[in-house]
């Protein structure tokens, strides 16, 4: 079986262009709790090493700073340090609080592409984003 290394490009991302009408890259905003070891962060850290960089201007949130695979090169990381709890109001606020801080990211920086990993994060990530 022969493979082959692929590079990953986005089929409907928003082309931008700057006032000298080159384009400009697409920034790409990525979010997932953490990096520990999992199936959903494994294959975050395979889809990073096979986007092209020339294309794509990518931007990592995370929740707590847990890295348990290297991340690649040219890629921007921001932690919210908002720690897991298991007491509903902590729980809760901490969610609030992930919500704000990526609602702020969003305003922040516009991305033209938000990805987010996991279920509780994609529910973060959707409120956000309307907020």
């Amino acid at each position: 079986m022969v493979t082959k290394e692929i590079q990953v490009h986005a089929l409907f991302v928003p082309a931008s262009f700057s006032r000298t009408g080159q384009r400009d890259m697409t920034k790409l905003m990525i979010v997932i709790h953490s990096l520990s070891g999992g199936g959903a962060e494994r294959v975050l850290i395979n889809l990073l090493k096979g986007l092209d960089r020339n294309v794509f201007s990518i931007h990592l949130i995370l929740y707590e700073r847990v890295f348990d695979y290297p991340l690649p090169d040219n890629v921007e990381v921001a932690i919210l340090d908002v720690k897991a709890s298991r007491n509903l109001f902590k729980l809760t606020k901490g969610f609030v609080l992930k919500i704000i801080r990526l609602a702020l990211l969003f305003r922040r920086n516009r991305p033209d592409v938000i990805f987010s990993l996991l279920s509780s994060t994609n529910v973060a990530v959707i409120i956000a984003k309307l907020l």
